[in-house]
């Protein structure tokens, strides 16, 4: 798992919040016509993909080559956005007139939540490694 500047605490944090909030707001989500299992395992897959995303771009920031952190922040991203998109046309083909919209979009929101959070974390630890290497620079 991530070991670094506490991003794993974050990443953990945040998946239970979102967890614990789905949780208590069971019956609720259920009377607004919220599917609650799709939900759940959107947001299941959406917490494993960020995950491996964010290892994928940090791993690319520790090469010294910049090209390969471009190729990095892009693979993360694609493979994301693809498993993501794949997993929704397989539910919505499966489902076909019994597609849950607010699910589709409670998973949006999930996916926006969760990449914001990676985005800020990365951008945090490149600024760490930005000024460790001007404190290091004579």
């Amino acid at each position: 798992m991530i070991k670094r500047n506490g991003s794993s605490f974050v990443f953990i944090l945040l998946y239970l919040i979102i967890w614990a909030t789905l949780k208590a707001t069971n019956t609720w989500l259920i009377a607004h016509q919220v599917d609650v299992a799709v939900a759940k395992g959107a947001h299941g897959l959406i917490w494993v993909l960020t995950i491996l995303s964010y290892q994928i771009t940090l791993k690319g920031f520790e090469n010294p080559n910049p090209q390969a952190s471009i190729r990095a922040i892009m693979a993360g991203f694609m493979i994301k956005f693809f498993v993501i998109a794949l997993a929704a046309f397989v539910y919505i083909f499966l489902q076909r007139k019994m597609v849950n919209l607010p699910a589709l979009y409670l998973t949006a929101l999930f996916y926006i939540l969760y990449t914001t959070i990676e985005v800020r974390l990365l951008l945090k630890q490149l600024n760490n490694r930005s000024d460790a290497e001007k404190r290091s620079t004579p």
